[in-house]
């Protein structure tokens, strides 16, 4: 398990080798193309690490480019409630593949997790983002951040 926490320790983060594998298996079929999806989990008792148990793809209605993503809805909303009734688990964020690039969050990205941060239809207050960059291949880079009430915060990689 690869575990990422903010520089408080209030929000952390966790994420097992299968849905890592899962977002690099997504960019490589992608190659050049950004892409992305959504995340699901669950929280700890207390709130303040999530669990990623599933990493969604690309809706089939996603659309990107070389430098741009806009991850499409298709099917997204009963998958996520299909999760929900099976497991009991949430929406916890989105990410995204920035190809052979770092994996710096741009400021699109970082209004678009602002506005899911906001959004009553969302209702996901403080929403994760994962950023895969480098090859996906040999040396994938990740980067993770939570947007509490729209405030960007990164969450560092914690040591073993």
């Amino acid at each position: 398990m690869t575990e990422y926490w903010s520089s408080n320790k209030n929000f952390g983060l966790v994420v097992g080798p299968e849905q890592l594998q899962q977002m690099s298996e997504h960019c490589i079929k992608y190659g050049s193309c950004e892409t992305g999806g959504v995340l699901i989990g669950s929280y700890s008792d207390n709130k303040a690490c999530a669990s990623i148990t599933q990493i969604l793809g690309p809706a089939q209605d996603s659309k990107s480019g070389r430098t741009w993503f806009i991850r499409g809805i298709s099917g997204l909303q009963k998958l996520i409630d299909r999760y929900w009734e099976r497991d009991k688990h949430y929406y916890l964020g989105e990410w995204h593949f920035h190809p052979y690039a770092m994996p710096n969050p741009s400021g699109q990205d970082i209004a678009q997790m602002r506005s899911i941060a906001s959004s009553k239809a969302y209702n996901c207050p403080e929403p994760l983002l994962i950023i895969m960059g480098g090859n996906p291949a040999k040396h994938p880079l990740v980067r993770a951040f939570v947007f509490p009430q729209g405030q960007l915060i990164e969450l560092i990689l914690s040591p073993l």
